[in-house]
């Protein structure tokens, strides 16, 4: 079972978001590995070694790129009447989130390892008594 959309296009030509219920299993991710196709497996690869050698020196421009994609997804949220002006606000929006992540880099760490975590808290299936109300 390959892994689904989190973008979907609604029938009104509003984007619609979700976070997943829950993250694939191992055995799910083995599966992937194993039907991945060698060019994907390069770019993985390549991707690692380069974060390996320069993982500190990009992470203002993962922070970035992260800010950007919350920013598209909260943009692509705004119900509009046509699809091209819906995607035009999800640039802008994606533009903005970054902008503004840039000179607020520690909040913005912040703000993403808060909104990451509770991701993870809501799709590995913890007790609800353990969720603060």
């Amino acid at each position: 079972m390959m892994p689904q959309w989190i973008l979907s296009v609604e029938p009104n030509q509003t984007w619609n978001s979700t976070i997943p219920i829950q993250w694939p299993h191992q055995g799910d991710l083995l599966s992937w590995c194993q039907q991945m196709t060698p060019g994907v497996a390069t770019v993985l690869i390549m991707a690692g070694i380069v974060y390996l050698l320069f993982g500190f020196r990009i992470f203002k421009a993962i922070v970035l790129l992260n800010a950007a994609v919350l920013g598209g997804c909260l943009g692509a949220k705004v119900p509009m009447e046509h699809q091209e002006t819906s995607i035009a606000v999800a640039l802008i929006c994606a533009v903005f989130a970054a902008a503004i992540a840039w000179p607020t880099m520690k909040y913005a760490v912040a703000l993403m390892g808060g909104l990451f975590g509770a991701a993870l808290g809501r799709a590995s299936g913890i007790p609800s008594i353990w969720i603060l109300t």
